[in-house]
């Protein structure tokens, strides 16, 4: 009896030990991928702007709007109204852009969205964009 237990511990193990030799693509995960894309990055920025264009809790602060109903806005009273979205969201992704572009190790890889100039040139010009617009709302 205690022979069959043995033997039985045995083949399980011989079994679980057999089994682990490669998790090669079982641990990459093809819905998420390990480099992002530069374009991608920059379409992400760019559908941003109009959360931009359209925030207008930062002109409420600076009195270039006021209101007449349900003047919390106007008078500082929101609770909790930040602008760390933009950081790291869209300014996020332009700087990621800026970095993959100028990275000798990863310049090569990410010029199918176009050359590394005129990408890193672009992600400047967006990032000088909400920035400019952070200036003017919250100064």
């Amino acid at each position: 009896m205690v022979s069959n237990k043995v033997l039985t511990v045995f083949i399980a193990a011989a079994i679980m030990m057999g089994s682990c030799d490669d998790f090669g693509n079982i641990n990459t995960d093809p819905n998420n991928p390990s480099v992002a894309k530069t374009e991608l990055l920059f379409t992400n920025a760019q559908t941003s702007v109009s959360d931009v264009v359209g925030a207008f809790t930062g002109t409420l602060y600076v009195q270039y709007f006021a209101e007449t109903q349900y003047n919390e806005d106007s008078r500082y009273q929101t609770p909790s109204f930040d602008y760390t979205g933009w950081y790291t969201g869209p300014l996020k992704d332009l700087n990621t852009i800026i970095d993959l572009n100028t990275d000798p190790a990863t310049a090569e890889d990410v010029q199918t969205g176009g050359s590394n100039a005129n990408q890193i040139a672009a992600a400047r010009i967006m990032k000088v964009y909400f920035f400019q617009m952070i200036a003017d709302r919250w100064g």
